[in-house]
């Protein structure tokens, strides 16, 4: 069984480096991709928005590759590339915090633009701001801001850590 769960985060290391599986500009996990059963192919483009349980499993799965957990050794990336993707990511949803729709450190359900910038998106006209969902992507960064804690200054760690923390505090 723990061969299946390692090439299965084989499979997640292969869609996170597609530009289905994470908007390559934000950094940020997209909702869903569709794909044919017969086939397998993906099928038109992936979505264009993202929710903080997206995130919030996202972050801890960089995380543990960077960390160079023996389960993820077949994610199939560095740490220092799984290192930039956080900060991507991070730096995205820090970005965001600061727009004047952002909701007091909360994440609604982000639109992603193809610039990769974020927008709040809409579902049937209403502003989704799931609370689990934030409980979720909160764990995520604390457990980076922890990991990191003590990084030294000027490294990468240190500028994910930092990115990490200004997230939870703002």
């Amino acid at each position: 069984t723990l061969r299946i769960i390692q090439k299965s985060f084989a499979g997640l290391g292969d869609y996170v480096r597609s530009n289905y599986g994470v908007h390559q500009r934000s950094g940020i996990p997209q909702d869903h991709v569709s794909v044919d059963p017969e086939t397998g192919d993906v099928l038109g483009n992936p979505a264009n928005y993202s929710a903080p349980s997206k995130i919030g499993a996202y972050f801890p799965f960089l995380l543990k590759v960077a960390q160079g957990h023996p389960i993820f050794k077949d994610a199939g990336f560095t740490k220092e590339e799984a290192l930039q993707m956080m900060k991507r990511g991070l730096a995205s949803l820090r970005k965001f915090q600061d727009t004047p729709n952002s909701y007091a450190g909360l994440f609604p359900w982000l639109k992603i633009r193809d610039d990769g910038t974020l927008e709040i998106a809409e579902y049937a006209g209403r502003r989704m701001i799931p609370s689990l969902d934030n409980g979720q992507a909160t764990m995520a960064f604390a457990a980076i801001a922890g990991y990191y804690w003590d990084a030294r200054p000027g490294t990468l760690e240190r500028e994910v850590r930092d990115l990490a923390v200004d997230i939870l505090n703002h």
